[in-house]
């Protein structure tokens, strides 16, 4: 099943998202930037999960949540596959999507710096179809005036 559009309101930290996705989709961002609020939204809509308790986590997940994560760092997404893909601007360098979803972009992770301004255009120029940037109204970074946002 792909989904044609999909809108997110009063979620977690998003207050109101809509998404056309294509066959292959990015969700790029920062720690702490949304980006698994999305994720979790997604999966509360595709696998009927309203209303679903959420186990609590176990000991063995709570002590092998810093394995995971180390393991997961070097995971870089198939090239060929569809879906969704989590990762940071660093690790979409090179690769291309057909919706971009920029979740957060702070000025502190993309200052108007030459490096700055380097990755925040690695970050806009993976998508082949269309992007979404998801800004917060405060501490925006100011490379989104270049878009003309």
């Amino acid at each position: 099943m792909q989904l044609r559009q999909v809108t997110i309101e009063r979620f977690r930290a998003i207050e109101a998202l809509t998404l056309t996705p294509g066959p292959r989709n990015v969700l790029l961002g920062p720690q702490n930037a949304g980006k698994s609020s999305v994720l979790e939204a997604l999966d509360l809509l595709l696998h009927h999960g309203i209303g679903r308790p959420r186990p609590a986590p176990t000991d063995s997940a709570i002590a092998a949540y810093p394995d995971r994560v180390v393991a997961a760092a070097h995971i870089t997404a198939p090239r060929l596959a569809n879906g969704v893909f989590v990762m940071t601007a660093h690790q979409a360098k090179g690769k291309e999507f057909d919706t971009v979803i920029l979740a957060n972009p702070l000025e502190r992770h993309y200052p108007d710096t030459a490096e700055g301004r380097r990755l925040f255009y690695v970050a806009v120029t993976r998508a082949t179809s269309r992007w979404v940037i998801v800004a917060p109204d405060a501490n925006a970074t100011p490379l989104l005036q270049t878009l003309g946002i």
